[in-house]
């Protein structure tokens, strides 16, 4: 059974996903958004930010991502919302500038990579490192190990940005591609699910 699907990003889509989409629609033209949802179509609908002239991400209104939620849901529709990005980075930590999420979200997706197991705390591998490198105690350059990895995911930012009370939480230990990494994941899960519905 084919189905609506729909994709609202505050970030430019990779072409690679870019090609598994149905119906892109460009967040620029937000004031027609709401009007092709009258009748969608079956498929994955993105709806993406752009670029702007100063390289900035676009970022659609609170109003506007509360407008498609009313619809989907009157609908019965799912919808993915991808509100923050690692700038393809392995580990994130959530911080002020963290977009925050909806009320009415039920479930939020936190994803590390285990590929970054061994390689150095630096921007290629961590986003903004600085703040990674405070919270586990270790000195910028120095190298990722589990339990970085199980410090990172074990935070919990107690400010408004921070996932809902009521939005049940899953973690998504990514690029465990080789036996090592797996046995560095189910070492990890066991330190943090005590936090996560779900490992």
């Amino acid at each position: 059974l084919i189905q609506t699907v729909f994709i609202y990003s505050t970030y430019p889509i990779s072409p690679e996903h870019m090609s598994l989409v149905d119906l892109p629609i460009d967040l620029c033209e937000e004031n027609n958004i709401l009007l092709q949802f009258r009748n969608p179509p079956a498929g994955i609908i993105a709806l993406t930010g752009i670029n702007n002239s100063q390289n900035q991400i676009y970022k659609v209104k609170t109003e506007l991502i509360d407008n498609i939620h009313s619809f989907v849901e009157k609908f019965q529709l799912p919808l993915f919302l991808e509100l923050d990005s690692s700038n393809q980075r392995a580990l994130k930590l959530p911080d002020d500038n963290t977009p925050s999420i909806p009320n009415w979200v039920d479930t939020t997706i936190v994803l590390a990579g285990l590929n970054s197991i061994g390689k150095t705390i630096t921007s290629q591998w961590v986003y903004r490192p600085k703040i990674i490198d405070e919270l586990c105690d270790q000195q910028i350059g120095s190298l990722i190990i589990e339990s970085t990895i199980s410090t990172i995911l074990n935070y919990q930012k107690d400010v408004p940005t921070g996932t809902p009370n009521n939005s049940k939480r899953i973690c998504i230990l990514n690029q465990a591609d080789n036996r090592i990494l797996f046995e560095s994941s189910m070492r990890i899960s066991r330190k943090i699910i005590p936090r996560y519905a779900s490992v």
